[in-house]
């Protein structure tokens, strides 16, 4: 029986620093079989990864966005060691991922995806990453202000959480279900019969012991060494203010959107960007001047009604999600998760 673990989310949970820091170093040191997604996991048209194995991220997204059959090779997956994958896109908003994407999916469905592509060989574990509703709402929203700016418009933190945009016709609760860790939980928990480890991002920063501890008992490898590899680092990290959030990002130029007069302006824009990404083009910084612009945009932070309205909506379930998971409320309450 190959063994899996699965790394699910939450986004903006530490994930680049588990991923870059950790998993990326812990399969060069030959002690796990990392599949997950990576910096250098650039994305490309056969679904391969330009890192070690097969870029899951890419054949997910294009298996529930695209509705094509996901091409799956069980010899990926080794019997003789920790298999991990991490993606955080199975805990992503889907109406952010419409917003990049254009297409939409029903995170309710990933959990049978999955199960169904692995096949009845794999005995998977899981681990879910959190952070208090507030933060974590925020933090998404902020993650494709750029997305939701270029193709909707002007769309407040506000408006996200009242789905304005009335995505799906959806009722406010069932818009922001996928922050419901008590539902999402027992919805990967039923699927796949397996408890779910639940680690917190606040430990990261606040009790560094009890984060990597925990991590050390689901990889091969101790809770020292964990923290000297991914304790220190930052990835994505942002300019912050008493007020505001600075959120920095490229937008086509002038010359750019004359292009998109012609051809398919969400196609355009997805191409160079990849191709930043990539960095094949000899060009690339004539590219960068010419084709796009830098934008900055200071972004209040939550004011105290839209805090409060995240944290009444979440409290009760969240008091429920600790005790079913024998989670102190003390915690839960001094990380802002419960009032």
């Amino acid at each position: 029986m190959k063994k899996l673990l699965l790394h699910i989310g939450y986004p903006k949970t530490a994930t680049t620093t588990l991923q870059e820091e950790i998993f990326v170093t812990l399969h060069n040191q030959g002690k796990i079989n990392y599949l997950g997604r990576t910096i250098q996991s650039t994305h490309v048209g056969t679904g391969r990864s330009n890192f070690d194995g097969v870029d899951w991220v890419w054949d997910l997204r294009r298996h529930y966005n695209i509705g094509k059959k996901l091409e799956y090779d069980n010899s990926v997956l080794k019997a003789d060691i920790l298999n991990l994958i991490s993606d955080e896109d199975l805990t992503f908003h889907d109406f952010l991922n419409y917003a990049q994407f254009g297409k939409s999916h029903n995170h309710e469905n990933l959990p049978q995806w999955l199960k169904n592509i692995l096949g009845s060989d794999v005995e998977v574990s899981i681990v879910l990453t959190l952070r208090n509703q507030v933060d974590l709402i925020f933090s998404s929203y902020l993650q494709k202000l750029n997305f939701l700016k270029f193709f909707i418009g002007d769309y407040s933190f506000t408006d996200f959480l009242n789905n304005k945009y009335a995505y799906q016709d959806r009722d406010v609760k069932s818009h922001l279900s996928l922050y419901d860790f008590n539902y999402i939980t027992n919805l990967w928990q039923t699927e796949f019969s397996s408890k779910i480890n639940v680690m917190f991002f606040e430990d990261l920063s606040k009790d560094q012991e009890t984060f990597f501890s925990e991590l050390a008992n689901l990889l091969p490898a101790s809770s020292n060494e964990l923290q000297k590899l991914g304790g220190k680092k930052n990835h994505r990290k942002r300019d912050k203010s008493n007020d505001y959030i600075t959120v920095r990002y490229k937008s086509l130029s002038r010359f750019s959107r004359l292009i998109t007069l012609f051809v398919n302006k969400r196609k355009f824009e997805s191409f160079f960007k990849r191709r930043q990404q990539r960095e094949f083009s000899l060009f690339l910084k004539f590219e960068n001047r010419l084709l796009f612009k830098s934008v900055i945009m200071k972004v209040p932070k939550p004011t105290e009604k839209e805090q409060k309205f995240i944290k009444d909506m979440f409290h009760t379930s969240n008091i429920e999600f600790a005790k079913e998971n024998n989670i102190d409320l003390k915690k839960m309450n001094k990380y802002n998760y419960i009032n």
